[in-house]
């Protein structure tokens, strides 16, 4: 659950209906997490960006668009669009639909076979350099980094 919890200290709430599943926490203990915001004071001051891996729920109903506007922090979400368990159209992706409240920061080619591996011979990038940050040559391919501006 460390997706759940990463949404949740980005600012994210859950729903009635994640509260009241039979199956979920007991004693509606995820109340708590309904308002985040004002109860816990989420996202804290020292939070600056949030990644969250594979965040399960969106297709349960444990978020929907009104309990992600509290999402305020730069959030990444990593994904892979073949994900049976959490989901992707209506799990992790809905999620990321549905967080409009912030900008993501990184600046990286849409597709990471897009990008030019273009350094100097004391390694340093040259000015046609665009391979995803982070990576070594060659090993970010089939990579794919979508960002939504907020507000939309």
């Amino acid at each position: 659950m460390g997706g759940y919890g990463a949404v949740i200290s980005a600012g994210g709430a859950v729903t009635q209906l994640a509260v009241d599943y039979p199956w979920g926490a007991p004693h509606k203990t995820l109340a708590i997490h309904q308002n985040p915001n004002s109860t816990l004071k989420y996202p804290a001051q020292r939070i600056k960006a949030v990644i969250a891996f594979a965040p399960w729920g969106m297709n349960h109903g444990v978020w929907d668009q009104s309990t992600l506007t509290g999402v305020k922090v730069p959030i990444l979400l990593v994904a892979g669009s073949v994900d049976d368990v959490s989901g992707y159209e209506k799990g992790i992706r809905a999620i990321w639909k549905g967080i409009t409240n912030t900008d993501n920061y990184l600046n990286l080619e849409v597709n990471s076979n897009d990008g030019i591996w273009s350094k100097d011979e004391t390694g340093q990038p040259k000015a046609d350099h665009s391979h995803w940050i982070g990576f070594k040559n060659r090993t970010a391919k089939g990579l794919r980094f979508e960002t939504l501006n907020s507000g939309n």
